[in-house]
């Protein structure tokens, strides 16, 4: 679904940005942490300063998981609405 929109959507970062979302859902945080820095790019572009400031805190929260494993879990199971309980690192 997400390179569908992207294709015919290919600077939206509200597009980016959720899709970031789904790719901490799979596990596959280094792939989320790209989408996230494209979502920026377009963010920063239209000057929404709040939602760049969102995708680099989620940057952050990515980046640093081994730091606080527990508190890491629990955003993954925030990001994924509750329907994640045990993500992996």
């Amino acid at each position: 679904i997400y390179i569908n929109l992207h294709k015919e959507h290919p600077d939206n970062p509200i597009v980016l940005k959720s899709w970031a979302k789904t790719i901490v859902c799979l596990g596959k945080y280094d792939e989320a942490v790209q989408k996230y820095k494209m979502a920026i790019k377009y963010f920063d572009a239209l000057g929404n300063t709040g939602e760049s400031w969102q995708c680099n805190d989620q940057i952050k929260e990515i980046e640093n998981r081994f730091n606080d494993p527990d508190q890491f879990k629990n955003w993954v199971s925030a990001v994924s609405g509750g329907s994640i309980s045990e993500p992996k690192l």
